[in-house]
């Protein structure tokens, strides 16, 4: 019977045994295959590296390539702006001339003593930034012309609103027009 029981019990452990080896194996094979998983990872991740490395020196030489670039058109652009000088002077004379235009015409249509001077110093403001001495004598032209609007407009708006009470007071005193009479 204990010979019996024996055989009995390794022919129990013999077959958890068996499991525990075959349950083993079963875990073996796993790790094996996610090995094998991350073995191809690591390879795919290592071909993106080596790719964004060989990227990175194309970038890298590119933007050198643009920097050397960009430093030509810098010069280029300096160059262009030391001949463009003589333009900027032109479109000075062009803004110049249209604000001495406009004032003559704001005085001219409608009597802005005051429009127009303002219209004047912007335009001597405009002539002064011009980069020619020749220009000085019309600077003291349109001056000339800016203090005789300011000469010539009201000393202020009460003074000018005082004349005109002055003159509606004085206006019953003032004599009737005749009636047309024959000629005489």
């Amino acid at each position: 019977g204990y010979v019996g029981w024996r055989q009995w019990q390794q022919a129990q452990g013999g077959a958890a045994e068996q499991r525990n080896v075959a349950s083993l194996q079963q875990r073996v094979a796993t790790l094996e295959t996610t090995l094998t998983a991350l073995d191809d990872q690591r390879g795919s991740l290592n071909q993106r590296l080596d790719d964004a490395a060989q990227v990175n020196r194309s970038l890298r030489e590119e933007l050198l390539g643009q920097a050397e670039r960009t430093r030509h058109l810098e010069d280029a652009v300096a160059k262009l702006a030391e001949k463009s000088l003589s333009g900027r002077d032109g479109m000075l004379l062009d803004e110049a001339e249209s604000l001495l235009r406009m004032a003559g015409e704001r005085y001219t249509l409608f009597h802005d003593a005051q429009g127009a001077a303002a219209a004047y110093a912007l335009a001597d403001q405009t002539l002064a930034a011009v980069n020619d001495g020749a220009f000085s004598s019309l600077r003291q032209s349109v001056n000339a012309e800016r203090e005789a609007l300011v000469k010539s407009q009201p000393a202020s708006q009460a003074g000018a609103l005082q004349q005109l009470v002055a003159l509606r007071g004085a206006l019953a005193t003032l004599p009737l027009k005749p009636l047309d009479s024959g000629a005489t």
